[in-house]
């Protein structure tokens, strides 16, 4: 029988490159810090935006409401775990990222660009014109993603940084997806 504490020693895989050992989460135990953002963030969300007893809101500006809350708590956490180690953030997002394989710059930028993002989404701030620079960015970045598996089938992905031991990759299509669906919403929620 496995004790409580031999759980990671099951649950990780060690690798080395360039020298270094690295730890990678193997199964759902890899997902958890990005569940754990979008959770929170959820939550935030919450407890900031939605004012009565019913936890859904059901009015179009309450729900536009809800979901800034959401996609901007979660641009602002996921923008503070990129920039704990931008230099290993920018370098894996290379990876993928064909915008950032052109311009170095913008993988530089990328983490900021979230932030302010994040800080439009929940202030509110010209929200038309931020969903559709939401939804260019995001799309832009899955396009990417899918562009580099096509081409590059053994494509080593790589970690977020130091604080996460979350393969950037999954990070990102789960990011992308959510923030393509919610700026979506939000722009069909705005134009009614």
């Amino acid at each position: 029988m496995r004790n409580v504490g031999d759980f990671d020693r099951y649950n990780h895989t060690t690798h080395s490159y360039h020298g270094y050992d690295y730890t990678i989460k193997t199964g759902i135990r890899k997902y958890y810090p990005i569940l754990v953002v979008f959770i929170l963030a959820t939550l935030f969300s919450l407890s900031t935006k939605v004012t009565s007893i019913d936890a859904i809101p059901y009015v179009p500006e309450e729900f536009l409401n809800f979901t800034n809350g959401i996609m901007g708590f979660t641009f602002c956490l996921l923008a503070m775990f990129k920039l704990f180690d931008i230099a290993s953030f920018v370098e894996g997002f290379e990876s993928f990222d064909f915008l950032t394989k052109r311009v170095k710059i913008y993988g530089l930028l990328y983490p900021f660009i979230e932030l302010y993002l994040g800080v439009a989404y929940l202030n509110n701030f010209m929200p038309l014109e931020t969903n559709i620079t939401t939804l260019i960015m995001m799309s832009i970045t899955l396009i990417g993603i899918g562009v580099t598996t096509m081409v590059e089938k053994d494509l080593k992905w790589e970690a977020i940084g130091t604080g996460l031991n979350t393969p950037l990759i999954t990070i990102t299509i789960m990011e992308n997806i959510a923030m393509i669906a919610f700026s979506l919403i939000n722009i069909m929620t705005i134009l009614k």
